[in-house]
């Protein structure tokens, strides 16, 4: 089923929401357009290319970042290790894995966040540290 990108657990990320609003916000959560093939249709819907979204959002335009799928709330946190949660503005931050050095996207914070101790770079990561560790 199609959903907005802007929409995650009941909050609007849109940088519209985020201009009006100050921060993600559930006010202009509407189901009717979050959930459905006419999300685009929503008043804080906004279809900007990403160089529009970073020049909007007061960001340095970079490669490993796409705002849409990478913004998530400041509060969110992770007892891996490795998560990170970079803030990029005011009431704006997105994820990042340190062992991968890479951006993690709305989606699979949610899998940092419950399993982290599954996730295979943990492991990986969490092996060479022991493995570094036992040479001494």
């Amino acid at each position: 089923m199609p959903r907005c990108p802007y929409y995650l657990n009941g909050l609007c990320y849109s940088p519209k929401t985020i201009e009006k609003y100050g921060s993600p916000s559930d006010e202009p959560v509407s189901l009717g357009y979050c959930l459905s093939d006419n999300y685009n249709e929503c008043p804080y819907y906004t279809a900007r290319s990403g160089e529009e979204l970073y020049k909007y959002m007061g960001v340095e335009e970079s490669a490993n970042i796409y705002l849409p799928i990478h913004i998530i709330p400041c509060n969110y946190n992770s007892e891996c290790p490795f998560f990170e949660v970079k803030q990029i503005d005011e009431n704006v931050c997105v994820a990042r894995c340190t062992y991968l050095d890479k951006y993690i996207t709305r989606s699979s914070v949610e899998k940092c966040i419950k399993y982290w101790d599954k996730c295979p770079f943990y492991r990986m990561a969490s092996e060479k540290a022991a493995h570094s560790l036992s040479k001494y």
